[in-house]
């Protein structure tokens, strides 16, 4: 008969490990009011074309630029170059591709420099921005299609 239990006991006990599941460990709340770290976003590398390729947002690529990101109808570059030089060759670009300048804002303030030319013709619309947060710092330029 204790043969029997034991037998018994032994195959519940292998019938019980082979069909149990692992269970979670029970997760610890933090009761401390500092806050969790920011999770860190993945950096985004785009690479500009060597080719421009014609009718694209590319032709209003500043020259000498880098591009920092682009879309089929944004481009955001970065150039070390004077704003109001970079300015004067998009007033220019604009007028070349038969856009009329329909606004043209610029301002400086303490260092800042931020200029703004919008552009529309029957096909669409221009907006550029050339704007440098400090004296010597690198010039971010915003170009987007509509």
């Amino acid at each position: 008969m204790n043969i029997l239990v034991i037998g018994i006991a032994v195959v519940i006990v292998i019938v019980s490990a082979v069909f149990a599941r692992p269970t979670k460990a029970p997760e610890v709340l933090s009761t401390t009011s500092e806050p969790s770290p920011a999770p860190q976003e993945t950096p985004v590398l785009t690479i500009a074309p060597t080719i421009v390729p014609k009718g694209t947002i590319f032709q209003l690529q500043y020259p000498g630029s880098t591009v920092a990101a682009s879309t089929s109808t944004t481009l955001i570059l970065n150039s070390s170059e004077d704003p109001d030089k970079i300015t004067d060759w998009y007033k220019e670009k604009i007028k070349a591709g038969g856009y009329n300048v329909k606004s043209f804002v610029t301002t400086k303030t303490n260092g800042e420099v931020l200029n703004k030319l919008a552009g529309a013709n029957g096909g669409g619309e221009v907006n550029i921005t050339v704007s440098q947060a400090s004296v010597g710092s690198n010039i971010e330029i915003s170009v987007n299609l509509k």
